[in-house]
């Protein structure tokens, strides 16, 4: 417990400063760090100054782990996927993030869990894995961007249910559906765009992205993301616009 206590006080100084992402980088730098600082960065991870960091360095231990350990890093996922189950009991704030973080960071481990994941976001109206809190159905929209990044053609298969995620009743998950959009189009090559019924869905996007810049008008940035190295607050109608933006200078 003393340990456990020391480095949670570690990781907190340094995901309070402006160089966290550096910081966290040369600290988990190998799997025996990664075991002994995931569950500190779990415990962090609710914190909502922190959650972007802990999220982040979750990435990189449990990735780690499962480059020398893969059944320690299974049993992580084990414990997120529980903590998104209704029956947990659990609020699960961070988790879609964190395992967004770990799936864009493993390729092993995305091979296994990366479908589930994917199934969070998608509501098909009958028994399934759609996530109905909205503010962790904004983390798993997040998190389905921060793999479009790493795996975009393994991501491609989402993209019906992020479009109609952009007409979502929260304005969080909005934001966050175009940030996924933003990022699988801009990792997508063209030519794996798919054709006829991925082109309708496209244009959908397109056309549902130039309207929300419309309607959006120019709100305040008061929604806090961790977009590629740094992390930001983005009005809805900006984050539409970066998406509308790749769209239009990508499209087939």
């Amino acid at each position: 417990m003393t340990n456990f206590r020391r480095y949670k006080a570690e990781l907190v100084r340094m995901c309070a400063g402006a160089d966290w992402k550096s910081l966290l980088d040369q600290r988990i730098n190998s799997a025996a760090i990664a075991a002994v600082f995931a569950n500190p960065l779990l415990a962090i991870l609710s914190r909502h100054e922190y959650s972007w960091q802990a999220a982040y360095g979750l990435g990189l231990a449990v990735s780690r782990m499962a480059e020398y350990n893969m059944e320690s890093a299974r049993n992580f996922m084990r414990r997120f996927m529980w903590s998104m189950n209704e029956e947990s009991g659990n609020l699960g704030w961070g988790i879609p993030e964190a395992m967004g973080c770990i799936l864009a960071q493993s390729p092993a481990l995305a091979r296994e869990y990366a479908r589930i994941f994917l199934s969070y976001g998608r509501d098909t109206g009958q028994e399934d894995n759609f996530v109905d809190y909205a503010p962790l159905r904004r983390g798993v929209y997040w998190g389905i961007g921060r793999l479009a990044a790493a795996d975009a053609d393994g991501v491609k298969p989402a993209l019906p249910h992020l479009v109609s995620a952009l007409e979502d009743a929260d304005s969080g998950v909005r934001c966050m559906a175009a940030f996924a959009i933003r990022e699988l189009a801009e990792n997508l090559p063209i030519e794996k765009r798919g054709k006829e019924e991925w082109a309708a869905h496209w244009r959908k996007a397109e056309d549902l992205l130039e309207r929300g810049v419309v309607s959006a008008g120019d709100g305040p940035a008061d929604i806090r993301l961790l977009d590629g190295c740094a992390i930001v607050n983005v009005s809805m109608a900006r984050m539409f616009a970066l998406a509308l933006a790749i769209l239009r200078r990508s499209r087939p």
